[in-house]
């Protein structure tokens, strides 16, 4: 239930991994994937306030889940470093 996983990640601290991808294109590949794996998925859309265009989209989330479940589509990316 998404509501049990969202409070169970809120209690343990909200862990956030961040790792990286090489564009645009492979974000909407691995947000599509997930959400196709039945995950909870989010794109955010950059407001261009500074270094980058307008409606740029930087950064997408996926879960809270269990970690195997999000490692399952996100597990061959290296942290972002």
């Amino acid at each position: 239930d998404g509501e049990a996983l969202l409070r169970a990640w809120a209690a343990g601290g909200e862990a956030t991994i961040v790792l990286a991808v090489e564009d645009a294109p492979q974000l909407q590949a691995l947000l599509g994937k997930a959400a196709a794996a039945g995950l909870v998925t989010y794109c955010v859309a950059d407001a261009g306030r500074t270094e980058v265009s307008a409606g740029t989209q930087t950064v997408g989330a996926i879960g809270p889940d269990y970690v195997d479940k999000i490692d399952d589509v996100s597990g061959q990316l290296e942290l972002l470093g």
